[in-house]
């Protein structure tokens, strides 16, 4: 196996694509942090002088974890003849590219429902910046404002009536529903007006959101 000669030992990516740090925490935990940051993989596996490294108290978890890299530690081989080789694992082909570095930032992000079609509407910046806070829920009505402790009622300040959510004011509202109805009837803007269906703007990760305390 192909090692990189400046790679450090404890806290590089080099046994199979893992770092010591990720496969013996309370081992790691047990090297100082000075022999951390300059120990190399060629220099530990140099007549194991990775045990020498560890100076902390030998628990039963470090010497558990002391066998699990010396087990993953016997199979390497040093080549000291062969180039340092740097793979990225965001390719199929191991090669660094910007875009996969770009596209990287993204994952496990998921789409939020109408932001693509906000992202092509002509309206004045601070419109589109209202309705991106109300796509993500973090708008301050008074339903959040009582989930973050910061007041004891949520009721909705027009109807009192139902809990003030951002669907609420925008949609549920007898207020709300009265202005949508005057758009309707004297506008006759029919396709600005939300179809009676509708109940919430958000979607159900963002309900998955709110409900664990963002």
């Amino acid at each position: 196996m192909l090692v990189f000669k400046e790679s450090l030992f404890w806290s590089d990516r080099w046994i199979q694509g893992r770092c010591i740090q990720e496969r013996a925490p309370f081992q790691f935990n047990a090297v100082g942090p000075r022999i951390v940051k300059c120990r190399t993989v060629a220099q530990g596996l140099e007549n194991n002088k990775w045990v020498r490294d560890i100076s902390g108290a030998l628990t039963v978890q470090v010497i558990l974890d002391f066998f699990l890299v010396w087990d993953a530690t016997r199979a390497v081989q040093l080549r000291p003849d062969s180039p340092d080789r740097f793979l990225w694992k965001w390719t199929s082909d191991q090669c660094f590219s910007t875009a996969s570095a770009y596209r990287a930032f993204f994952i496990g992000q998921y789409e939020v429902p109408g932001a693509k079609c906000l992202k092509k509407t002509h309206a004045p910046g601070k419109c589109k910046f209202f309705v991106w806070l109300v796509l993500h829920d973090r708008c301050w009505t008074a339903e959040r404002r009582k989930r973050h402790n910061l007041q004891d009622d949520d009721l909705c300040a027009l109807c009192a009536q139902e809990s003030e959510s951002i669907s609420h004011l925008l949609l549920n509202c007898s207020f709300a529903r009265q202005i949508w109805y005057l758009v309707l009837q004297r506008l006759r803007w029919h396709s600005l007006t939300p179809p009676c269906y509708l109940v919430d703007f958000l979607s159900q990760e963002t309900n998955q959101s709110r409900s664990q305390g963002f």
